[in-house]
């Protein structure tokens, strides 16, 4: 196998073999400090000593640039090791903090200049992100992604870790609606497999409690809701049950931790809503934050994160599948002030293991092209934008949690909200660029 190693600007205008050029490596040992690791390499360099001298000044130079781009990234490049090797292609690189070039002492004599007596002896010593990333991205799109829970599979793009997503571009479809003011996306892993999963669940297709009922309305999902009318008691009550296994064929497929958003309003007034979750059957559900509802047009309100079961789960024990199936949220809800009703459209668990949300958005279709960006940098800095054409229009307001590309693939799910009002055929398309990632710097031969 033979392996190619560079210490080279992001652009490759200025790079530096250190496997087979004037700088060879004798020795390399890694070690993790943090999030970071530290790789100290036992160089020689041959050849004239003005070969030497410029080797040690382009190294120098990236060096010094390696540490700027982290003080100032807008007047500087990033520096990468990267590497190489005839079983793979393209290469994999890793993100430098730092480094120092270190001469050693052979015999007694400095090993700056050693050349007539065999080389001159160097330790290196590299700070750098503890991942490698794939050289060149992967690239997928899908179009028409419903704001209401849309689903969209993700590839096994490769890698043994999370991926760097570049970039992921959210574009106003033509006939779908809009402007979308937020927007919530979430990915999650695989797991146990993600086909049957099913994000959006109607709140009408639960089992009704204290003064709720099903009623229709042509603008709700499903074309009908829940509304709970308070008659006999507008104090603190179950109002709604939904159970996992009655919107999730496959139950092993909905493992995970999610945001729970709500589709509803209220009629008049101020009402409370408090989600709990736990299993069919139990006395004990766990519950989450009430939170207040004043909107009298249907928005998303979050109701909190849910993990999915409600308890620690390890693979190789096959939980029986009536146990997940059973798993429940329920919707518990008060009157806090005027004499108004609660509408329960429909609820949507949106994945928060990798996840990122914007406000302030104006996302619809243009004949200008008008799209959101959310770029992860080479330094994990994230960053959305909104365009029209190639002009950045709006720097979004935004919140993440581990924004990354899920190793193996998995799902992405996609949910959006007006400032009006949440209209359920707002749609959107979407495409991604993202770099693979690998705990080592080389595939085998």
């Amino acid at each position: 196998m033979a392996l190619t190693l560079y210490i080279e600007r992001v652009d490759s205008s200025t790079q530096l073999e250190i496997r087979s050029g004037t700088f060879k490596f004798r020795d390399w040992q890694s070690r993790q400090a943090g999030n970071r690791k530290t790789e100290t390499l036992q160089l020689v360099a041959g050849g004239l000593d003005s070969a030497i001298v410029a080797a040690e000044n382009t190294l120098a130079d990236l060096l010094y640039e390696a540490k700027k781009f982290h003080e100032d990234p807008h007047r500087h490049l990033s520096v990468w090791m990267t590497s190489g090797t005839n079983a793979e292609t393209p290469g994999r690189r890793t993100l430098l903090y730092r480094g120092e070039l270190v001469p050693q002492l052979v015999k007694n004599i400095s090993g700056q200049m050693l050349s007539a007596r065999g080389g001159a002896f160097y330790q290196l010593v590299l700070e750098r992100h503890p991942a490698w990333e794939s050289i060149s991205f992967e690239s997928a799109s899908a179009s028409n992604v419903s704001s209401l829970g849309g689903k969209v599979t993700l590839a096994d793009e490769g890698g043994n870790l999370d991926g760097r997503i570049r970039a992921l571009n959210l574009t106003g479809r033509s006939g779908a609606g809009g402007p979308m003011d937020k927007l919530w996306v979430g990915l999650r892993p695989a797991y146990k497999g993600s086909a049957n999963f099913v994000a959006k669940w109607e709140c009408e297709a639960g089992t009704n409690f204290t003064d709720a009922a099903d009623t229709a309305d042509a603008s709700d999902s499903g074309g009908s809701k829940v509304r709970v009318s308070f008659a006999t008691t507008a104090t603190m009550a179950k109002r709604l049950a939904m159970d996992l296994g009655t919107f999730v064929t496959t139950s092993t497929h909905a493992l995970g931790r999610y945001l729970v958003l709500l589709r509803g309003s209220v009629t008049s007034g101020v009402c409370s809503v408090q989600m709990r979750t736990g299993l069919q059957g139990s006395t004990n559900f766990a519950p989450h934050k009430a939170v207040y509802v004043s909107n009298t047009a249907d928005h998303l309100i979050e109701l909190g994160e849910i993990s999915i079961p409600p308890f620690d789960y390890r693979s190789p024990v096959e939980l029986d599948s009536t146990v997940l199936d059973n798993f429940q949220i329920q919707l518990w809800a008060e009157r806090v002030s005027g004499a108004g009703s609660l509408d329960l459209d429909c609820i949507v668990l949106l994945p928060s293991e990798h996840f990122v949300f914007m406000s302030g958005a104006a996302l619809q279709f243009s004949a200008f092209n008008r799209f959101i960006s959310i770029f992860t940098f080479e330094d994990e800095r994230k960053l959305p934008l909104e365009y029209l054409g190639n002009t950045p229009v709006s720097n979004l307001e935004y919140a993440h949690n581990n924004w990354a590309f899920p190793q193996g693939g998995g799902i992405l799910i996609f949910a959006a909200d007006r400032a009006a009002a949440q209209v359920v055929t707002d749609a959107i398309d979407l495409d991604y660029k993202m770099y693979p990632r690998w705990q080592n710097y080389t595939a085998p031969a």
